[in-house]
């Protein structure tokens, strides 16, 4: 009698185990897409340029982290913006994604 349910056990598991695996895949995320463009070298090196003028390398090179709430951080960063701006030619779509709040 202990065989038949186990024989029945065994079906039923593997139904569930089909049916969790089908449940997990609905709910994974999508990857992202890739941009239809990559930055070129010069862009990059351009933003390092205004990463560097605004100040922003000095304020990372400590031993903690700086503090991206003050306002010091904040008036560098705004710095940094601009500066980006004026190199791309104020394309919005290749400035950096986070604003200071």
């Amino acid at each position: 009698m202990k065989t038949h349910r186990f024989k029945n056990f065994i079906p039923a598991a593997l139904v569930g185990l089909i049916a969790m695996g089908s449940a997990s895949a609905q709910f994974q995320a999508p990857t992202p897409a890739q941009s239809a463009s990559t930055p070129t070298r010069e862009a990059v090196k351009a933003d390092l340029r205004a990463w560097k003028a605004a100040g922003l390398d000095d304020a990372w090179h400590t031993e903690s982290t700086p503090n991206i709430e003050g306002p010091e951080y904040r008036a560098m960063y705004q710095h940094y913006i601009e500066l980006s701006a004026k190199q791309i030619g104020g394309s919005a779509q290749q400035q950096p994604s986070r604003q200071p709040r």
